[in-house]
C-alpha cells in the first residue's frame, strides 16, 4: 500500500488501531482514515478527542461544529481537497472531480487520492 512516508504509515496504524478496524474491514472507514493519515491533514487532529462512533476522523475536520475539540486548521485548499474525497468515500458527499484534479498539484498527492480509491473499491492495490 503506499503512504506518502513513514509518518504517513504510523499515523494510518494509530486510527486504525483508534476504531478498532484491520486493513479490508470496512473501506469506507479505511478510506476517510486513509487520507486522515496523511500528515498535512493528521496535523489538524487532535486524536485524544475523536470520537469514533460519530463517524470517520475527517468528520471532525470537516464540519465546523466538531472543529472546535480539534487544532486551529492547518489545511490548505489541496488538503482541503483530499479532506473531501475522504468524506465522499465514506458518506457520498458530492465533491467535483475537476475541482479535486485542479486542486492535487503534485505526485504524492495524486497518488494519495488514487491510494484512497482503491481501498474503497472492491480490489484495493496492497
Amino acid at each position: 500500500m503506499y503512504f506518502a512516508d513513514n509518518e504517513h504509515a504510523q499515523n494510518y496504524e494509530a486510527l486504525m488501531k483508534l476504531y478498532n478496524l484491520t486493513p479490508g474491514s470496512d473501506k469506507q472507514y479505511e478510506a476517510n482514515i486513509y487520507i486522515a493519515s496523511y500528515p498535512a491533514i493528521f496535523d489538524g487532529l487532535n486524536i485524544e478527542k475523536i470520537k469514533t462512533h460519530e463517524g470517520g476522523p475527517l468528520i471532525f475536520l470537516h464540519f465546523d461544529e466538531y472543529a472546535e475539540d480539534h487544532k486551529p486548521r492547518v489545511l490548505t485548499g489541496s488538503t482541503t481537497k483530499l479532506v473531501e474525497v475522504g468524506m465522499s468515500l465514506y458518506n457520498g458527499y458530492q465533491i467535483s472531480l475537476d475541482g479535486i484534479f485542479g486542486s492535487i498539484t503534485n505526485e504524492e498527492m495524486l497518488s494519495v487520492f488514487l491510494q484512497a480509491c482503491r481501498i474503497r473499491s472492491f480490489s484495493p492495490i496492497r
